[in-house]
Protein backbone atom coordinates (compact mmCIF):
# COMPACT_ATOMS: atom_id res chain seq x y z
CA UNK A 1 0.00 0.00 0.00
CA UNK A 2 3.13 2.10 0.87
CA UNK A 3 4.24 1.68 -2.58
CA UNK A 4 1.21 2.28 -4.44
CA UNK A 5 0.48 5.66 -2.91
CA UNK A 6 4.32 6.69 -3.43
CA UNK A 7 5.17 5.76 -6.68
CA UNK A 8 1.84 4.89 -8.75
CA UNK A 9 0.26 8.56 -6.57
CA UNK A 10 -1.35 9.95 -9.64
CA UNK A 11 -3.07 6.61 -10.45
CA UNK A 12 -4.09 6.15 -6.83
CA UNK A 13 -5.11 9.68 -6.27
CA UNK A 14 -7.42 9.23 -9.69
CA UNK A 15 -10.01 7.20 -8.07
CA UNK A 16 -11.48 8.66 -4.93
CA UNK A 17 -12.54 5.55 -3.71
CA UNK A 18 -8.84 4.52 -3.14
CA UNK A 19 -8.35 7.50 -0.17
CA UNK A 20 -11.77 6.01 1.00
CA UNK A 21 -10.68 2.65 1.65
CA UNK A 22 -7.22 3.35 2.92
CA UNK A 23 -9.53 5.55 5.72
CA UNK A 24 -11.76 2.50 5.99
CA UNK A 25 -8.71 0.06 7.12
CA UNK A 26 -7.34 2.72 9.66
CA UNK A 27 -11.08 3.24 11.04
CA UNK A 28 -11.30 -0.53 11.57
CA UNK A 29 -8.31 -1.05 13.13
CA UNK A 30 -8.26 1.47 15.57
CA UNK A 31 -11.95 2.03 15.93
CA UNK A 32 -10.88 -2.08 16.81
CA UNK A 33 -10.74 -1.59 21.02
CA UNK A 34 -9.40 -5.11 22.13
CA UNK A 35 -9.73 -6.75 19.37
CA UNK A 36 -7.00 -4.18 17.46
CA UNK A 37 -3.50 -4.93 19.60
CA UNK A 38 -1.10 -2.11 19.78
CA UNK A 39 1.03 -3.59 16.71
CA UNK A 40 -1.78 -3.06 14.73
CA UNK A 41 -2.43 0.41 15.74
CA UNK A 42 1.40 1.04 14.96
CA UNK A 43 0.86 -0.36 11.23
CA UNK A 44 -2.66 1.85 10.97
CA UNK A 45 -0.27 4.88 11.99
CA UNK A 46 2.27 3.90 9.49
CA UNK A 47 -0.69 3.57 6.65
CA UNK A 48 -1.68 7.06 7.69
CA UNK A 49 2.32 8.66 7.17
CA UNK A 50 1.98 7.17 3.89
CA UNK A 51 -1.05 8.40 3.09
CA UNK A 52 -0.64 11.85 3.96
CA UNK A 53 2.81 12.34 3.30
CA UNK A 54 2.25 11.38 -0.34
CA UNK A 55 -0.73 13.46 -1.39
CA UNK A 56 0.04 16.59 0.31
CA UNK A 57 -2.68 19.49 -0.38
CA UNK A 58 -4.47 16.45 -1.96
CA UNK A 59 -6.32 14.79 0.99
CA UNK A 60 -8.02 17.88 2.75
CA UNK A 61 -11.26 15.70 3.99
CA UNK A 62 -9.66 13.39 5.16
CA UNK A 63 -7.03 14.94 7.79
CA UNK A 64 -9.61 15.79 10.34
CA UNK A 65 -11.52 12.32 10.67
CA UNK A 66 -7.85 10.68 11.09
CA UNK A 67 -7.60 13.11 13.98
CA UNK A 68 -10.78 12.31 15.52
CA UNK A 69 -9.38 8.54 15.31
CA UNK A 70 -6.69 9.13 17.01
CA UNK A 71 -8.24 11.01 19.72
CA UNK A 72 -10.89 8.46 20.05
CA UNK A 73 -8.47 5.43 20.59
CA UNK A 74 -6.13 7.73 22.81
CA UNK A 75 -9.84 7.90 24.77
CA UNK A 76 -11.24 4.85 24.67
CA UNK A 77 -8.51 2.55 24.86
CA UNK A 78 -5.02 4.19 25.14
CA UNK A 79 -2.00 2.60 24.29
CA UNK A 80 0.24 1.19 26.78
CA UNK A 81 3.41 0.89 25.07
CA UNK A 82 5.91 3.76 24.36
CA UNK A 83 6.21 2.40 20.76
CA UNK A 84 2.53 2.86 20.17
CA UNK A 85 1.84 6.18 21.65
CA UNK A 86 4.66 7.57 19.58
CA UNK A 87 2.75 6.82 16.51
CA UNK A 88 0.00 7.98 17.37
CA UNK A 89 1.94 11.12 18.01
CA UNK A 90 3.61 10.62 15.15
CA UNK A 91 0.24 11.02 13.31
CA UNK A 92 -0.87 14.41 14.70
CA UNK A 93 2.35 15.83 14.12
CA UNK A 94 1.81 14.41 10.23
CA UNK A 95 -1.49 15.94 9.88
CA UNK A 96 -0.22 19.28 11.43
CA UNK A 97 2.71 19.34 8.52
CA UNK A 98 -0.24 18.62 6.31
CA UNK A 99 -2.00 22.01 7.37
CA UNK A 100 -1.59 22.93 10.63
CA UNK A 101 -4.79 25.50 10.71
CA UNK A 102 -6.84 23.00 9.78
CA UNK A 103 -5.28 20.09 12.36
CA UNK A 104 -5.24 22.47 15.03
CA UNK A 105 -8.91 23.40 14.24
CA UNK A 106 -9.68 19.49 14.36
CA UNK A 107 -8.21 18.70 17.49
CA UNK A 108 -10.16 22.21 19.02
CA UNK A 109 -13.49 20.90 17.51
CA UNK A 110 -12.83 17.40 19.49
CA UNK A 111 -12.18 18.86 22.72
CA UNK A 112 -8.36 17.67 22.48
CA UNK A 113 -6.28 20.11 22.22
CA UNK A 114 -4.83 20.69 25.40
CA UNK A 115 -5.13 15.99 25.98
CA UNK A 116 -3.17 15.54 23.45
CA UNK A 117 -0.67 18.29 23.68
CA UNK A 118 0.28 17.30 27.25
CA UNK A 119 0.46 13.54 26.31
CA UNK A 120 2.52 14.75 23.62
CA UNK A 121 5.09 17.15 25.81
CA UNK A 122 5.49 14.72 28.42
CA UNK A 123 6.74 11.64 25.85
CA UNK A 124 9.08 14.37 24.56
CA UNK A 125 10.92 14.96 28.31
CA UNK A 126 9.71 10.84 29.20
CA UNK A 127 13.38 9.32 29.89
CA UNK A 128 14.26 6.25 30.97
CA UNK A 129 16.23 5.34 34.47
CA UNK A 130 20.05 6.93 34.10
CA UNK A 131 23.16 4.64 33.77
CA UNK A 132 26.42 4.61 32.88
CA UNK A 133 26.23 5.12 29.52
CA UNK A 134 23.27 7.29 29.20
CA UNK A 135 23.83 9.22 32.91
CA UNK A 136 20.70 11.45 31.31
CA UNK A 137 18.66 8.42 30.92
CA UNK A 138 17.48 7.36 27.26
CA UNK A 139 14.19 9.25 25.75
CA UNK A 140 11.38 6.26 25.76
CA UNK A 141 9.72 7.86 23.34
CA UNK A 142 10.52 8.74 19.26
CA UNK A 143 14.15 6.98 19.69
CA UNK A 144 14.76 6.97 15.43
CA UNK A 145 15.87 9.89 13.94
CA UNK A 146 12.82 9.72 11.20
CA UNK A 147 10.67 10.10 14.27
CA UNK A 148 12.14 12.85 15.70
CA UNK A 149 12.06 14.37 12.38
CA UNK A 150 8.24 14.12 11.89
CA UNK A 151 7.85 15.76 15.35
CA UNK A 152 9.94 18.55 14.42
CA UNK A 153 8.12 19.11 11.23
CA UNK A 154 4.83 18.98 12.76
CA UNK A 155 5.64 21.38 15.93
CA UNK A 156 7.73 23.67 13.50
CA UNK A 157 4.28 24.20 11.08
CA UNK A 158 2.50 25.47 14.03
CA UNK A 159 4.84 28.59 13.57
CA UNK A 160 3.52 28.97 9.99
CA UNK A 161 0.16 30.57 11.57
CA UNK A 162 0.01 33.94 13.85
CA UNK A 163 0.25 32.67 17.41
CA UNK A 164 -2.76 34.61 17.81
CA UNK A 165 -5.14 32.39 16.00
CA UNK A 166 -3.91 29.27 17.81
CA UNK A 167 -6.21 27.50 20.05
CA UNK A 168 -5.20 28.79 23.54
CA UNK A 169 -3.91 25.71 24.86
CA UNK A 170 -1.48 25.94 21.72
CA UNK A 171 -0.88 29.76 22.70
CA UNK A 172 -0.18 29.05 26.01
CA UNK A 173 2.57 26.43 25.36
CA UNK A 174 4.42 27.77 22.33
CA UNK A 175 7.67 28.15 24.21
CA UNK A 176 7.28 24.78 25.29
CA UNK A 177 6.79 23.91 22.51
CA UNK A 178 9.96 25.68 20.25
CA UNK A 179 12.24 24.15 23.90
CA UNK A 180 11.02 21.06 22.74
CA UNK A 181 11.54 21.41 18.75
CA UNK A 182 15.36 22.57 19.68
CA UNK A 183 16.37 19.67 21.67
CA UNK A 184 15.23 17.24 18.88
CA UNK A 185 17.33 19.30 16.70
CA UNK A 186 20.30 18.51 19.00
CA UNK A 187 19.22 14.99 19.35
CA UNK A 188 19.07 14.70 16.18
CA UNK A 189 22.62 15.84 15.35
CA UNK A 190 24.12 13.92 18.41
CA UNK A 191 22.42 10.19 16.69
CA UNK A 192 23.81 11.60 13.10
CA UNK A 193 26.86 11.73 14.89
CA UNK A 194 26.82 8.19 16.68
CA UNK A 195 25.95 6.41 13.54
CA UNK A 196 28.68 8.03 11.79
CA UNK A 197 31.01 7.25 14.24
CA UNK A 198 29.94 3.86 14.64
CA UNK A 199 30.52 3.58 10.77
CA UNK A 200 33.72 4.35 10.81
CA UNK A 201 34.11 2.08 13.40
CA UNK A 202 32.72 -1.02 11.45
CA UNK A 203 34.86 -0.01 8.17
CA UNK A 204 37.79 -0.09 10.42
CA UNK A 205 37.04 -3.38 11.56
CA UNK A 206 36.39 -4.29 7.70
CA UNK A 207 40.18 -3.47 7.67
CA UNK A 208 41.12 -5.50 10.41
CA UNK A 209 39.69 -8.65 9.79
CA UNK A 210 41.84 -11.38 7.80
CA UNK A 211 40.26 -13.57 4.97
CA UNK A 212 36.93 -14.50 4.26
CA UNK A 213 37.76 -18.10 5.58
CA UNK A 214 39.34 -16.41 9.02
CA UNK A 215 35.98 -17.26 11.33
CA UNK A 216 36.67 -18.32 14.44
CA UNK A 217 34.04 -21.60 14.61
CA UNK A 218 33.37 -21.30 18.09
CA UNK A 219 32.50 -17.49 17.88
CA UNK A 220 30.31 -18.60 14.97
CA UNK A 221 28.63 -21.49 16.72
CA UNK A 222 27.44 -19.22 19.80
CA UNK A 223 25.92 -16.77 17.58
CA UNK A 224 23.83 -19.11 15.53
CA UNK A 225 22.87 -20.90 19.31
CA UNK A 226 21.73 -17.39 20.26
CA UNK A 227 19.74 -16.26 17.38
CA UNK A 228 18.41 -19.38 17.54
CA UNK A 229 17.50 -18.84 21.26
CA UNK A 230 15.97 -15.84 20.42
CA UNK A 231 13.21 -17.15 17.68
CA UNK A 232 12.77 -20.08 19.95
CA UNK A 233 11.96 -17.69 23.05
CA UNK A 234 9.53 -15.54 20.63
CA UNK A 235 7.81 -18.54 19.29
CA UNK A 236 7.44 -19.70 22.51
CA UNK A 237 5.94 -16.01 23.63
CA UNK A 238 3.40 -16.57 20.87
CA UNK A 239 2.23 -20.36 21.71
CA UNK A 240 1.58 -19.66 25.21
CA UNK A 241 -0.91 -17.28 24.18
CA UNK A 242 0.63 -13.70 24.20
CA UNK A 243 0.27 -11.72 20.96
CA UNK A 244 3.50 -10.01 19.15
CA UNK A 245 2.93 -6.67 20.61
CA UNK A 246 5.57 -7.19 23.20
CA UNK A 247 7.71 -8.32 20.36
CA UNK A 248 8.34 -5.38 19.21
CA UNK A 249 9.78 -2.34 20.07
CA UNK A 250 10.18 1.60 18.51
CA UNK A 251 14.14 1.31 18.37
CA UNK A 252 13.99 -0.40 14.97
CA UNK A 253 16.41 0.54 12.28
CA UNK A 254 14.93 3.14 10.07
CA UNK A 255 17.84 3.59 7.68
CA UNK A 256 16.35 1.82 4.44
CA UNK A 257 13.25 3.48 5.04
CA UNK A 258 12.29 6.47 2.22
CA UNK A 259 9.92 8.84 3.06
CA UNK A 260 8.69 12.08 0.69
CA UNK A 261 10.11 13.97 3.55
CA UNK A 262 13.04 12.70 3.47
CA UNK A 263 14.47 15.82 1.35
CA UNK A 264 13.44 18.35 3.91
CA UNK A 265 15.85 19.38 5.91
CA UNK A 266 14.11 19.83 9.54
CA UNK A 267 16.91 22.46 11.03
CA UNK A 268 16.05 24.63 8.15
CA UNK A 269 12.58 23.87 8.06
CA UNK A 270 12.25 24.99 11.59
CA UNK A 271 14.24 28.34 11.14
CA UNK A 272 12.42 28.97 8.11
CA UNK A 273 8.94 29.28 9.91
CA UNK A 274 9.93 30.94 13.25
CA UNK A 275 12.22 33.85 10.81
CA UNK A 276 8.64 34.26 9.16
CA UNK A 277 6.70 34.75 12.48
CA UNK A 278 9.64 36.49 13.56
CA UNK A 279 9.32 39.17 10.44
CA UNK A 280 5.45 39.29 10.27
CA UNK A 281 4.74 38.81 13.62
CA UNK A 282 7.62 40.36 15.58
CA UNK A 283 5.69 41.54 18.73
CA UNK A 284 4.02 38.08 19.42
CA UNK A 285 7.76 36.30 18.25
CA UNK A 286 9.46 38.26 21.07
CA UNK A 287 6.89 37.57 23.72
CA UNK A 288 7.41 33.97 23.17
CA UNK A 289 11.51 34.06 23.51
CA UNK A 290 11.41 36.33 26.28
CA UNK A 291 10.54 33.32 28.56
CA UNK A 292 13.44 31.59 27.46
CA UNK A 293 16.14 30.99 29.80
CA UNK A 294 19.58 32.52 28.67
CA UNK A 295 20.98 28.87 27.68
CA UNK A 296 17.29 28.60 25.47
CA UNK A 297 18.44 31.70 23.97
CA UNK A 298 22.04 30.81 22.86
CA UNK A 299 20.80 27.61 21.33
CA UNK A 300 17.99 29.51 19.56
CA UNK A 301 20.57 31.98 18.19
CA UNK A 302 23.01 28.94 17.57
CA UNK A 303 20.52 27.21 15.15
CA UNK A 304 19.26 29.93 13.39
CA UNK A 305 23.12 30.52 12.17
CA UNK A 306 23.39 27.24 11.34
CA UNK A 307 20.72 27.35 8.97
CA UNK A 308 22.43 29.67 5.64
CA UNK A 309 25.28 26.63 6.12
CA UNK A 310 22.73 23.74 5.75
CA UNK A 311 21.16 25.20 2.76
CA UNK A 312 24.81 25.86 1.08
CA UNK A 313 25.49 22.16 2.19
CA UNK A 314 22.19 20.54 0.93
CA UNK A 315 22.41 22.56 -2.18
CA UNK A 316 26.04 21.03 -2.81
CA UNK A 317 24.94 17.83 -2.12
CA UNK A 318 22.31 17.70 -4.72
CA UNK A 319 24.22 19.05 -7.18
CA UNK A 320 27.10 16.34 -6.77
CA UNK A 321 24.27 13.56 -6.29
CA UNK A 322 23.17 15.25 -10.11
CA UNK A 323 26.88 15.18 -11.27
CA UNK A 324 27.52 11.89 -10.60
CA UNK A 325 23.90 10.40 -10.89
Amino acid sequence: LDNYTSRGNERFLSTPEHVETLYKMMERVLQGDEQSGERDCVEACKLAESLILNCMGKIDAVIPPILTLIVNRFRSNPPTKDYCRSEFLKCVANCLYYNPVGAASALEQNGATNEVFQIWLAALRAREEATEEQPGGEKTHFKAVHDKKVCILGLSSLLRVPIASLPPAIQAGMNVIVQSIMELLQDIEVEKTRKDDDKHDDEDDDDDEGGILDVDDDCDEDLNKEDMDDILAKLSHFRDGNGWDDLFDEDDDDDDYTSPIDEVDELVYFVENFTALQTNHPAETQQLTAAFAPEAQACLQAIVAQAPQRVAENAAKKAQEKATG
